[in-house]
């Protein structure tokens, strides 16, 4: 079995879920990530059923999922607030010649 997580809709509800506090699973690319993010995310990262099993597990701790949930939410703030969101798009445009 492999996990495939999905398209673009998938990434939207993986941000929403992490703004909302929550720990969320994911596959990401690592490359990808360390370049984006090179602080790194709080995603829990599982490319497989038993790295699925061994993340619920692990987060059946309630201050392990609490701790990884606050951080979730701090780095969405951090990186895709809309004012976040809005000053990079600033700058794009500008970029352009286009602000």
């Amino acid at each position: 079995m492999s996990w495939d997580p999905g398209g673009g809709e998938h990434l939207l509800a993986a941000l929403e879920g992490a703004y909302s506090g929550l720990p969320v699973p994911n596959d990401l690319e690592p490359d990808v990530m360390a370049v984006e993010y090179p602080d790194g995310h709080p995603f829990v990262q599982v490319a497989d059923a038993d790295q699925i099993c061994a993340a619920i597990l692990e987060l059946s701790d309630p201050d392990h999922r609490l701790e990884i949930g606050q951080a979730s939410r701090e780095w969405v703030m951090e990186h895709h607030d809309r004012s976040v969101a809005a000053r990079r798009c600033e700058h794009m445009l500008a970029d352009a010649g286009l602000a």
